[in-house]
């Protein structure tokens, strides 16, 4: 007697007692019929296989990397292949289209030679054991649609029970990547997805997880800082003396930079001047005996700034520094780097201090968080590689 179709949807438990061969052949009918007929079963049948699949894909592809020989093919179309190595070419002709090609081209030779009286096509069930041969013993429960030359509806291929009382789970997809991150830990899986990022803003590990898994950094430097121009600030005059000048070429993560420069022989006193991206004064110190000062106010953050030093001798004021010398510039990280940032310190994660500095333009500190994420973690060469963009955007 037929058994009737189900009267609800196919539930979770169902479909993996049914993956796994665990569901009796009765209720294993049912559930065939009305996945058949049910559009919004089939589309979960079809997510859940599709992840089967993607888990499955590398043990099959490690254990058989060549196409299925003639032999061993002519030998599983003629039921003459056995034991494992017929679940190994199962599995493969079921991720390799050209071995499925070559297998119903098998197929129909071999019909036409027998000549079997035409009957209706039923939708189709073959049972799929796929052993990861040579790398485990243990049977790998795995099932996908295959679209198959047919009006009817594709079949499902289903892996055969390794008890019917306790049906395996699905396994997890390996670990691509491990890193161990401060007092976190973050992986990236054979499918790409990247976890232990929950500590930082969605935008903040979106930046993470391109970074681990392009193994690229976005190192960006202002435009303005790259080439620095001359004659800019005091006009054309006469070659000053040379000057060391801090900061000079950087992006800054603080608002309140402490300015530093060597000394102008002959000076009495020093002034500093901070001028905006439009060439304005935003910042100017009292006269100074040391040489440094930071301003009392914050810089608008975001901007380029250019800053000089006036020093007072007694044949005149010395503007350093002067051409053919380049302008003193530096940057200012924008607000929502510097709260990424702060963000990332908080947390404790070398990663995302470095991918994040890297990004808002801080080298220097970027070196650092990358070097300390590289001795966590001495045999990565995804670290090695991030820390050595940086060292080269540096030069």
């Amino acid at each position: 007697m037929t058994s009737p179709l189900m009267t609800s949807h196919v539930t979770r438990l169902e479909l993996d007692r049914y993956l796994t061969g665990a569901m009796s052949e009765e209720a294993s009918a049912r559930l065939e019929r009305h996945v058949a007929l049910c559009v919004s079963c089939r589309a979960r049948v079809d997510d859940r296989v599709a992840l089967l699949v993607r888990t499955l894909e590398p043990a099959v592809a490690r254990a058989d990397q060549d196409h299925i020989g003639d032999e061993d093919m002519a030998a599983y179309v003629d039921g003459a292949l056995g034991g494992e190595r017929r679940d190994t070419v199962e599995a493969h002709i079921a991720l390799c289209a050209q071995c499925d090609r070559d297998k119903h081209a098998l197929e129909d030779e071999r019909d036409a030679i027998v000549a079997p009286a035409p009957t209706p096509v039923p939708v189709r069930w073959p049972a799929l054991a796929a052993v990861a041969a040579g790398l485990t013993a243990a049977v790998l429960a795995g099932g996908w649609w295959l679209q198959r030359p047919t009006p009817l509806a594709p079949a499902l291929v289903r892996g055969t029970a390794a008890s019917p009382m306790a049906p395996a789970p699905a396994p997890a997809a390996p670990a691509k990547l491990a890193l161990t991150d401060g007092t976190h830990r973050v992986q990236v899986d054979a499918d790409g997805q990247v976890t232990g990022l929950d500590a930082f803003s969605p935008e903040a590990a979106t930046v993470l997880a391109a970074a681990l898994t392009s193994g690229s950094l976005d190192v960006t430097l202002p435009a303005a800082l790259r080439v620095h121009g001359t004659d800019v600030l005091m006009g054309n005059q006469p070659a000053g003396p040379a000057a060391v000048l801090s900061p000079a070429g950087d992006v800054l993560e603080t608002d309140r930079p402490e300015f530093t420069w060597s000394a102008v022989a002959g000076a009495s006193s020093y002034t500093v001047t901070v001028f905006d991206p439009q060439l304005r004064p935003v910042a100017t110190s009292p006269a100074l005996i040391q040489r440094r000062w930071m301003p009392s106010d914050p810089l608008p953050r975001g901007a380029v700034y250019v800053w000089q030093v006036s020093a007072s001798t007694a044949s005149g004021a010395v503007v350093v520094p002067a051409p053919p010398a380049p302008d003193a510039r530096f940057g200012v990280v924008d607000s929502k780097a510097a709260a990424a940032l702060q963000a990332a310190r908080a947390a404790g994660s070398p990663l995302a201090v470095g991918v994040l500095s890297a990004r808002a333009g801080l080298l220097a500190d970027a070196e650092r968080a990358l070097l300390q994420l590289a001795d966590e973690n001495p045999d990565s060469k995804l670290v090695a590689h991030l820390l050595q963009q940086v060292r080269d955007a540096r030069r």
